[in-house]
């Protein structure tokens, strides 16, 4: 018969699959599993919710308010009318003028961190269209024998108030003895008023990069 002839490369390529081959074959006769080999072109990972640290239920509030919890002057509610993906957002309606904060309850668990490393923290959110509001984002952070640190606060964002969906985030860096957050983020709302409401969807914790 005549020579099939290979373009250049493949005869290397196709001796190694043969060898790939008959070491899978030796190790499925001897019970074990070969590890995965790395692709060599490795499908490309989105940046926007690839390393969120916090769970879907806590970031996107279909069909409730997740793990998050009340902190000060504040009632939260899952909100059907209103999202910035998908269904639901999660809305906080302020008891009296002032501020109003919120924050990942401790049901959540504890966000893993690496002292000294960066994070960011954010989130859409849907204010009135005269509001003006600042919202500032805050970690709880505890060392690796459950001590509590205390909060680190990011940058406070102004809203622009113009009555639409509106992204804010902080970096927020974690002390040089802290191991993991929990009972956090914090989200602070400042310069409410009585009865206002603020609707946030989306949350990201991520390491900043």
């Amino acid at each position: 018969p005549s020579r099939v002839h290979y373009p250049k490369g493949m005869k290397m390529r196709k001796s190694s699959l043969v060898a790939s081959l008959l070491a899978a074959t030796a190790l499925a006769a001897a019970g074990l599993t070969a590890a995965p080999a790395m692709a060599a072109n490795p499908v490309a990972t989105p940046s926007w919710g690839a390393a969120n640290l916090i769970s879907y239920t806590d970031s996107d509030f279909e069909g409730s308010v997740g793990d998050w919890v009340a902190d000060t002057n504040t009632t939260l509610t899952d909100d059907t009318s209103a999202a910035f993906l998908h269904d639901d957002s999660l809305k906080a309606t302020a008891t009296a003028s002032g501020s109003q904060s919120f924050k990942l309850g401790p049901t959540a668990g504890q966000i893993n961190v690496t002292h000294g490393d960066k994070y960011r923290v954010s989130g859409w959110f849907l204010a009135p269209a005269d509001s003006g509001r600042t919202i500032t984002w805050a970690m709880a952070f505890y060392t690796s024998a459950g001590t509590w640190i205390g909060w680190t606060s990011g940058t406070t964002v102004t809203l622009t108030g113009s009555g639409t969906w509106q992204y804010a985030s902080a970096v927020i860096t974690a002390p040089s003895n802290a191991a993991y957050d929990w009972g956090g983020p914090r989200v602070t709302e400042a310069g409410v008023g009585a009865g206002e409401t603020l609707n946030m969807d989306e949350v990201l914790v991520e390491p900043y990069r």
